[in-house]
């Protein structure tokens, strides 16, 4: 399922909302969800941009915590939109801290007219979010793309319906990647390089070696592994320079990507020593 982010994610993401629709209905989706950070500013626009281009709209939301995904709720219906505006009115003009998950009851059945039940929307939970043992009625795991394999290791057909692809959309190429990149970096009031990867969309760091992994020798640098790329950085050892070496299994653009983020890492790691 394609989850999108349009420029309503405020500085996160760089589709505008007609641009994501047109984005979906070439890479031939007949279906969207737009899901955008705490908010859902353009989704009326959304609906007619959808309807438009014959494409079914699902409208949603993508709960964050001090930057930290938590889930994603999708309405089922009228009620179920309903239902997600009145629980992010609740919590952002409080200021109330979002629950990491329901508590007591399903959501989507705790509204406040009493009418509303858990058939009216979804929850998707990132992977290891939450045991697929504890998963209410109208609750799912989201997986990632570059995460299936680590279902192997899970007792998957324990649950066979509890499993659903989560595709997330943000930014169109590398120029608007770099775009999102400075966004994140006005958000935090940071440098760029002082981002981290983590507070950035796109690949999750699952390895960070330094050793050859078959006699434990020093690489006399850094390899850095993700579901779908790597990059190693070390000296030159002739000249006063870092080498970046980078791979994707994903095609010309992810490299690129990941060849900014490497830069931007070996940057900062410079910096912070010199």
């Amino acid at each position: 399922m394609y989850l999108c982010k349009t420029y309503f994610s405020f500085k996160y993401g760089t589709f505008s909302t007609e641009e994501v629709v047109k984005a979906g209905v070439e890479a031939g989706a007949t279906s969207l969800a737009l899901t955008n950070i705490n908010s859902t500013c353009d989704a009326w626009d959304f609906v007619q941009f959808c309807r438009k281009q014959r494409v079914k709209p699902i409208l949603g939301v993508e709960i964050r915590g001090d930057g930290q995904l938590l889930y994603i709720l999708l309405a089922a219906n009228d009620k179920g939109f309903r239902w997600i505006n009145e629980f992010l009115s609740e919590h952002l003009t409080e200021k109330k801290p979002f629950p990491c998950s329901a508590v007591g009851a399903p959501f989507f059945s705790q509204g406040c007219d009493g009418r509303s039940v858990a058939s009216d929307g979804f929850v998707i939970y990132p992977l290891g979010g939450r045991a697929p043992a504890d998963l209410l009625q109208n609750e799912r795991i989201g997986v990632l793309p570059g995460e299936v394999g680590k279902l192997l290791k899970m007792s998957v057909t324990d649950y066979p319906d509890k499993w659903v692809i989560r595709q997330p959309v943000t930014f169109q190429n590398k120029i608007y990647y770099n775009l999102h990149r400075l966004l994140r970096a006005a958000d935090l009031n940071t440098l760029l390089t002082k981002v981290k990867p983590e507070e950035l969309a796109g690949e999750r760091v699952i390895a960070v070696v330094t050793e050859a992994p078959g006699n434990g020798a020093a690489l006399g640098g850094i390899k850095v592994c993700t579901d779908n790329a790597w990059f190693a950085a070390r000296p030159s050892g002739t000249e006063d320079v870092y080498k970046v070496y980078a791979e994707s299994f994903q095609g010309p653009e992810h490299l690129a990507q990941i060849q900014a983020e490497a830069q931007d890492v070996v940057s900062a790691a410079l910096g912070d020593a010199g």
